[in-house]
């Protein structure tokens, strides 16, 4: 009897994992080699599996449906494919947007024309990756926010880091964590979440330090009171950033022109569907964020546009989960009919203007 009860987990274990087709068990071997997944005991391994396998029929039947209705984008199993949804959306900002009235908008250099980019001489297709200044790029590499939630830290850092290299000639990677820890004053974490256009009205105000200076620290903005941003050495100085918002009627072609003339990104913030986590490839059309519970947000930087070889316009968006995520890190999304709210409360930042 005592053999008998030793070996029942064990034997519960094993039962659980015939439960799951060869097809499952192939993948998540594959997926726990290539992400480096290591489980301490055999029950966790088979809860991950579990995970796996119900996220791996999802995405088979979110391919099935883009297929359905002609669309060229495709899912596919990522590093969250042995999460549950709770311990995915801890990378989201709970944070709802707010009106930045006090911010001036955007002046356009040439006349607007809604809807008709080509009079203002604007490319189809333009990506700020494609950029460099004196050899040197103006967009660095993705960065990776891992389970805190300030992906708008991360949104604002893009838009600085461009700035500054447009500024001075020469590309640095500036510090997330400075933003996270102190941009957002109050009760919330940053963590929690927060506002680009917070993020950067703080580096108008106080400037920002490098990577090197002020490192990141995945859970070090949990809790509110770890800023320590004074006393150390900036990059960008205080009251040399100028930050614009967008207005919501001309966003589209502001955005455009403002990457294609003034070569800097724009920071954005939308609602995040489910389709987005398990996003491989093309352009992702489908507004499921109106169907997710509860309503999360999610700030990215947007470096480019273009139209598809289908005809179909779209922003070319920087995320923060590292370069394993979708297309190197990035990810396209339909332009011009304010997907997910993208363009509504869309800010950029400008260095000496």
């Amino acid at each position: 009897m005592f053999h008998i009860l030793i070996f029942l987990p064990i034997l519960l274990s094993n039962f659980c994992i015939a439960q799951h087709s060869q097809e499952v068990l192939d993948h998540f071997e594959k997926f726990r080699v290539h992400h480096k997944k290591h489980y301490r005991t055999p029950e966790e391994k088979k809860i991950r599996l579990g995970h796996f396998a119900k996220n791996h029929q999802r995405i088979k039947e979110l391919n099935e449906e883009a297929r359905k209705f002609g669309r060229s984008v495709t899912f596919g199993l990522n590093k969250f494919a042995d999460k549950t949804k709770e311990e995915r959306h801890g990378r989201f900002s709970k944070i709802h947007p707010k009106n930045h009235t006090d911010l001036p908008v955007y002046k356009p250099k040439h006349a607007r024309h809604q809807k008709r980019i080509s009079k203002r001489g604007i490319p189809e297709n333009f990506d700020l990756r494609s950029v460099q200044i004196d050899g040197s790029p103006i967009v660095g590499p993705v960065k990776d926010q891992e389970r805190c939630g300030c992906c708008w830290a991360f949104a604002t850092t893009a838009i600085t880091e461009t700035a500054q290299a447009l500024y001075s000639k020469n590309y640095r990677s500036l510090s997330d964590q400075e933003i996270c820890d102190c941009a957002d004053s109050g009760d919330t974490p940053g963590c929690v979440g927060g506002d680009p256009r917070n993020g950067l009205k703080f580096v108008s105000r106080n400037g920002q330090s490098s990577d090197g200076e002020y490192p990141y620290e995945e859970f070090r903005a949990n809790t509110t009171g770890n800023c320590v941003a004074d006393d150390r050495d900036t990059v960008i100085q205080a009251g040399t950033l100028n930050v614009y918002r967008f207005d919501e009627q001309y966003a589209e072609e502001d955005i455009m022109e403002n990457l294609f003339y003034n070569h800097i990104p724009s920071a954005a913030y939308f609602r995040v569907g489910e389709k987005f986590f398990w996003y491989n490839s093309g352009v992702l059309q489908s507004e499921d964020c109106y169907q997710m519970t509860p309503i999360e947000w999610h700030s990215v930087a947007i470096i480019g546009y273009g139209t598809s070889d289908d005809g179909v316009p779209y922003w070319t968006v920087r995320n923060s989960w590292n370069s394993d995520w979708g297309e190197d890190g990035y990810v396209r999304v339909k332009r011009g009919v304010d997907w997910c709210l993208i363009e509504s409360h869309p800010a950029t930042a400008i260095i000496g203007e």
